[in-house]
């Protein structure tokens, strides 16, 4: 079954191009954002990096509030379990330190996935830093901390995903956390129908939030996700597959809306004269010929909203 919850960590509520476009695709893909409350942060404290948010109509603002959750509203999680698993391995050299004086600050022999990112973490900072190894102590506990901040972000996802299935909206350093962990063993699914969408429209910066609002009010939306499920789906998760996939049947799609709309003035002819033929009452022709253009205009939009709302998302 598809999820349409989606985990945002407090990493990812700090980074600005996440709140100021890549909200904006969750927004409009997910029913549910649950966000980290770590420090019990309301809805609205969330909300402060939607730009224009003061000046939303009460229903706009409405629809955001009710899609936004905190994780203590929605799932029972110990968030002090983290801390006081790392309390454990702390003595007063520090974690996880060993050597003769304490020199070495990862795991000499990694048994669990996490300790294994945890350790290529450290690998990556030190060459984000241009060094083979961090010597001072303020830098190794800045490295500690952001190695162990995102170990633990994803392992708070995976108990939160056990009561409530949800997709994470990984930072770079989570991503990496969860590469890690699947090349050890741990198989998490880092693709979804969403990875389909966010490769297809990769951003809407080019869409105000009051856009984005009015598109999940008139819920519109729907009939393309639906689209891009059954599209990633029927290609087994492969994004590559599902990308050419959708290609094709857009392509398909707009051949299918040409050929519908060729001109056929004889028939339109004949449908005119119909329609406008005497009678003593109704023209049975007329209420016919409505009825069947109505319908076949339903017909259009059941096939073809999905394509009309992909071009708008585009285009906008």
């Amino acid at each position: 079954m598809t999820s349409h919850s989606t985990f945002v960590s407090a990493h990812g509520m700090l980074s600005e191009s996440f709140k100021t476009d890549r909200l904006k695709l969750c927004f409009l893909w997910f029913d549910e954002i649950l966000f980290e409350d770590l420090g019990r942060i309301s809805r609205e404290k969330f909300l402060e990096g939607v730009e224009g948010f003061e000046e939303f109509t009460p229903h706009q603002k409405g629809v955001f509030l009710e899609a936004v959750s905190p994780v203590s509203e929605r799932v029972k999680i110990d968030w002090m379990a983290d801390f006081k698993d790392q309390a454990r391995l702390i003595d007063r050299n520090g974690y996880p330190r060993w050597g003769q004086n304490y020199e070495n600050y990862d795991y000499p022999n990694p048994e669990t996935p996490d300790q294994a990112a945890h350790n290529a973490l450290l690998r990556k900072i030190e060459a984000e830093h241009g060094v083979a190894r961090f010597n001072d102590g303020y830098d190794i506990e800045q490295a500690e901390g952001r190695a162990g901040f995102a170990v633990n972000a994803v392992r708070r996802w995976r108990e939160i995903s056990d009561q409530r299935p949800c997709v994470f909206q990984a930072q770079h350093d989570e991503q990496d956390v969860m590469r890690v962990m699947s090349s050890f063993g741990r198989t998490d699914n880092l693709q979804t129908p969403f990875t389909l969408f966010e490769a297809t429209i990769p951003s809407l910066a080019h869409l105000a939030w009051g856009d984005i609002a009015n598109l999940k009010i008139n819920d519109t939306f729907r009939s393309l996700r639906s689209k891009f499920e059954d599209v990633y789906s029927a290609n087994e998760g492969q994004l590559s597959a599902a990308l050419a996939a959708l290609k094709e049947a857009e392509a398909e799609a707009s051949d299918a809306i040409f050929e519908m709309s060729r001109p056929r003035p004889g028939k339109a002819m004949i449908e005119g004269v119909l329609s406008n033929l005497p009678f003593p009452s109704i023209n049975p022709f007329s209420i016919i010929l409505s009825l069947k253009a109505f319908c076949l205009e339903v017909q259009k939009a059941d096939r073809f909203d999905w394509l009309y709302m992909l071009r708008d998302l585009r285009e906008k």
